[in-house]
């Protein structure tokens, strides 16, 4: 993700990325100190008495070797706790990820890649997988995600669950029934891929979706994970079949599935995966309520997720120099504007507590979890300091896209108040009297073979960076 060096660049790329994580102290002391020692050196070459004792070179030399002595100590020191942060880091992966996932970040740091982080690895795999499956698609999942949970939670009776039998196996449905914990409805927040991977038989996904429950007049939050696998010669629907759920083969009604797991109509297996994603494995958090799921700075703050480096693909100019040879009409700057505006919009409206100005502006999944979200705080009596929304910058990360759409990632960093109080006006989370600096990716989507209209471009994910570089 991030642009690519030539070889004999990295090694000073890395040190200085390294010297980066160390505590602010020990950034101006290793720059301070060997300055200190060197312009002690040259003061005493100028004293005469110990210029002709010693010698100017002598003198000179000595103070060169003790800063570069003083240089290894904080390496030494800072750089270890460096090392020991990014052997942390990788065994978080490995635990986070599945193990062709782990595998591929391990090699890619052995060969010096620029894939160094699990985005940057699923993003790498989706595009693998799209090359033998061009009708694969991210927003397309998604979509599928939050319909495919929806429809879960409506599955009381064994009849409509073996309905579903070809998207999920019977095993999982007890990790389902746990995270549902008696509902009455379900909305998905943010669905987001956590891991993604390909063998000779089987794609598999790991999904983590945020979700929200009703239940009584009340509202909660729950965390789900999902492992999804397909065969690996599956190929994805296309929009007006991904939340079907037919016979992935012939689009028939699936009816309680014969013995052999065959579709009575076009007598394809569609049992075990070998015709669309079936879910594995369930795991869910049902946790307490939370008063905010989507869009909410990190808890660094004015910090942490604004001093973060921008992580960009390496193909960035070249998929830049592409869009705008394939769409003459899209402007770069007027598309930041566009990002800085919804933006914008998307604070507000959370605020306000009234989501109609962002019809026109979310993805339809995006809206709903908006305004759920938005349930959450009705319910809860929560409260919002409202407050002018200040862009300070939009920086480019990826442009890609699949069959369907044209997706655009840019991360926009903005000044905003951020309060949230009860109905007995205790804040809950921020400051009443302060703003708050955040960062955050957005990604927007494009419908491919139209022309590139700024009001045709909808947010449809919202990624905080330590979720971007997890």
């Amino acid at each position: 993700m991030r642009a690519y060096q030539p070889r004999k660049n990295r090694q000073l790329s890395h040190a200085i990325e390294e010297w980066y994580t160390w505590p602010i102290e020990a950034q101006i002391g290793s720059i301070a100190l060997p300055g200190i020692l060197m312009f002690c050196a040259h003061v005493i070459a100028m004293v005469p008495s110990m210029k002709d004792f010693l010698g100017e070179d002598a003198i000179l030399a000595g103070g060169v070797i003790s800063s570069i002595l003083v240089i290894l100590l904080f390496q030494f020191t800072f750089g270890a706790h460096a090392a020991r942060q990014k052997d942390q880091g990788k065994k978080s992966l490995e635990r986070a990820t599945p193990l062709a996932e782990t595998d591929a970040y391990v090699n890619a740091q052995a060969t010096d890649e620029v894939v160094h982080h699990a985005t940057g690895s699923i993003k790498e795999q989706i595009r693998r997988l799209s090359v033998h499956d061009p009708a694969f698609s991210e927003v397309l999942l998604h979509q599928y995600l939050r319909g495919l949970l929806v429809k879960l939670h409506a599955a009381s009776s064994p009849e409509q669950r073996a309905a579903l039998a070809p998207y999920v196996i019977s095993s999982a449905w007890s990790g389902l029934d746990r995270a549902f914990a008696g509902a009455d409805r379900v909305v998905a927040a943010a669905p987001f891929i956590t891991g993604l991977n390909e063998t000779s038989a089987w794609t598999h996904v790991h999904v983590s979706m945020q979700a929200i429950a009703y239940q009584d007049g009340q509202a909660r939050s729950f965390r789900i994970q999902w492992h999804m696998r397909r065969s690996g010669a599956a190929r994805s629907a296309g929009p007006a079949d991904v939340l079907a759920l037919q016979c992935p083969a012939c689009g028939a009604p699936v009816e309680p599935v014969r013995p052999d797991g065959l579709c009575k109509y076009c007598n394809l297996g569609i049992l075990h995966g070998q015709q669309s994603w079936q879910i594995m494995d369930v795991t869910g958090n049902p946790g307490p309520p939370k008063s905010h799921l989507i869009g909410r700075p990190d808890d660094g703050g004015d910090h942490h997720s604004t001093l973060v480096f921008t992580l960009k693909d390496r193909t960035l100019d070249r998929d830049l120099r592409s869009l705008s040879g394939r769409h003459p009409e899209f402007e770069q700057r007027a598309f930041e504007a566009h990002a800085g505006r919804i933006c914008t919009a998307f604070y507000t409206a959370l605020a306000s507590g009234d989501s109609q100005a962002l019809t026109s502006l979310l993805s339809a999944d995006l809206l709903q979890s908006v305004q759920a979200q938005l349930d959450i705080d009705r319910i809860n009596t929560l409260t919002r300091q409202g407050g002018p929304v200040h862009i300070d910058q939009v920086d480019w990360s990826s442009i890609g896209g699949d069959g369907w759409h044209e997706v655009v990632a840019v991360r926009v960093f903005a000044t905003l108040p951020w309060c949230i109080t009860n109905d007995k006006g205790t804040v809950l989370d921020g400051n009443r009297e302060m703003t708050r600096t955040l960062s955050q990716y957005l990604f927007f989507q494009h419908p491919v073979g139209q022309t590139l209209q700024l009001n045709q471009w909808r947010l449809w994910k919202i990624v905080t960076p330590d979720e971007y570089a997890a």
